[in-house]
């Protein structure tokens, strides 16, 4: 981290959990270190690292405020899917155009969300949801003959 041009050493739980692969301490110390700022991860960064310890990164940041989601998918491809599920949860905005790239039946639920309620969205959801009509299906027909709720409702309002 730096701050009016020092860096500040990151606690050693924090190398710790990195050398380790251990996310989940990994987030929980991020939100100690920046609690009063607010930082995201600048997730881009990870495309500099050996894809296999990247991607495992991505997969589990992406849980957190991030940035970069577009350069990232780029690099990681469908490796970096699950992902692209958390950021397309956090921040649809950014993430739903990067959703035409990808067949995958597990965007299905998030963009059908988009389409019934996120209305400056609904034309880029339209769009997943005719070109991959097959992933759609199977990413939705279980929630639209499921339990009643939001899920179902999405669901069947990008079917029809």
């Amino acid at each position: 981290r730096r701050i009016a041009g020092t860096y500040i050493k990151a606690p050693e739980a924090v190398v710790e959990a990195w050398l380790n692969e251990d996310y989940s301490t990994l987030l929980s110390e991020f939100k100690v270190f920046h609690s009063p700022t607010g930082h995201y991860w600048q997730l881009g960064i990870l495309t500099t690292l050996p894809l296999e310890k990247a991607v495992k990164a991505w997969n589990a940041l992406t849980l957190s405020p991030h940035t970069n989601t577009e350069y990232s998918m780029l690099h990681f491809g469908l490796k970096g899917l699950p992902g692209l599920v958390n950021s397309l949860a956090r921040y649809p905005q950014e993430a739903l155009p990067i959703t035409n790239y990808f067949a995958a039946s597990e965007l299905a639920p998030a963009v059908a969300r988009a389409f019934n309620k996120l209305k400056t969205l609904r034309e880029n959801a339209r769009s997943w949801l005719l070109k991959y009509p097959e992933h759609a299906l199977t990413g939705l027909l279980p929630a639209a003959l499921g339990k009643a709720g939001e899920a179902q409702d999405n669901a069947r309002a990008a079917l029809r």
